[in-house]
């Protein structure tokens, strides 16, 4: 075997140190920043180089512990993980627990098939900080690769990415990263901030049992990307708005009462023919507001979309 690496015991445990740690404490305590790696012989070659802020997992992944004992000694991360499965899946973990305390993390992605060791080996320690320079900010590298899991922009697609994200956004302490990273994900997935806002809200809310009333059992209607007919009607309008719509829509006899509710506010604040997603929901209650922010996630793309009304809204009188 490459490595043998000792059997967890009380005295010493592998997911409670980092490998090569001690060694770089000066430079650590001084530049508040560490560079962690996967592998021993990458450590050993990086301070080798001179990179002494560099230290690795001991066979396990980024623990807790892991966070706590870097908390004491940097403010700033970068994971520098294999450029394997394995690798990209120990950067999204690890870099998810130190986002959640606060840290600062950037993610360096290498070549496939060569590892920090290499570059230094081959290149030299010139190289191996260009690829450090040209470190990505970890949220960046989240939205990317749950995007590369969920390719396209169909609305189920942009559910399954904002599900993925939002939970980690939520946990960014800092009330101006986590906004600057809700905008970058509404640009990712094009669709309004104040959308992903009140969905982020939402599955707060579920996690923590507050949707449903005390006693009452939650009432979830899976989301399957189908919509009745008027929720249909009203989406459409709210996504491509013309004072055609809205004729059609004003001469209807609804019958969900959300959505006469939601039109009603909708008319009202049309101005122009130009209306805001974002301003419709912040003049609704909360209530219709967790109902209406999934719904106007389903973007949809038509050839016609007065035809499309209008036939709806015949459906819909039949």
């Amino acid at each position: 075997p490459k490595y043998i690496n000792s059997a967890e015991t009380p005295v010493y445990s592998k997911s409670r140190h980092l490998y090569g740690l001690f060694q770089g404490l000066a430079t650590l305590r001084k530049e508040r920043h560490a560079v962690i790696l996967e592998g021993y012989m990458d450590v050993v070659t990086c301070h080798q180089f001179g990179l002494d802020r560099t230290a690795a997992t001991l066979g396990t992944a980024l623990t807790d512990d892991h966070v706590r004992i870097l908390r004491r000694y940097a403010d700033r991360v970068t994971l520098l993980f294999d450029p394997d499965a394995a690798g990209a899946q120990a950067s999204l973990r690890g870099g998810e627990l130190l986002v959640a305390d606060g840290f600062t993390v950037d993610v360096v992605t290498l070549p496939d098939n060569v590892d920090a060791d290499e570059i230094l080996v081959e290149k030299g320690r010139a190289a191996l900080d260009e690829y450090l320079a040209a470190a990505v900010p970890f949220m960046d590298y989240f939205i990317a690769a749950a995007q590369k899991r969920h390719p396209g922009l169909a609305p189920e697609t942009k559910l399954a990415i904002a599900r993925e994200v939002l939970p980690v956004v939520h946990k960014i302490k800092d009330p101006l990263l986590q906004d600057e990273y809700l905008g970058r994900l509404a640009n990712a997935l094009r669709v309004e901030k104040a959308v992903l806002g009140q969905q982020m809200k939402r599955m707060k809310l579920e996690r923590t049992g507050a949707v449903s009333a005390p006693g009452a059992p939650a009432e979830k209607k899976p989301v399957t990307g189908l919509l009745s007919i008027e929720e249909e009607m009203l989406n459409l309008v709210l996504q491509h708005p013309s004072e055609q719509a809205a004729q059609v829509l004003d001469g209807l006899p609804w019958e969900d009462r959300r959505c006469a509710d939601v039109w009603q506010k909708a008319r009202t604040l049309w101005a122009g023919g130009a209306l805001s997603i974002a301003g419709l929901l912040q003049a609704l209650p909360e209530e219709t507001r967790e109902w209406l922010t999934p719904l106007v996630l389903q973007e949809r793309q038509y050839a016609s979309p007065e035809a499309v009304l209008k036939d709806l809204a015949e459906a819909c009188r039949r």
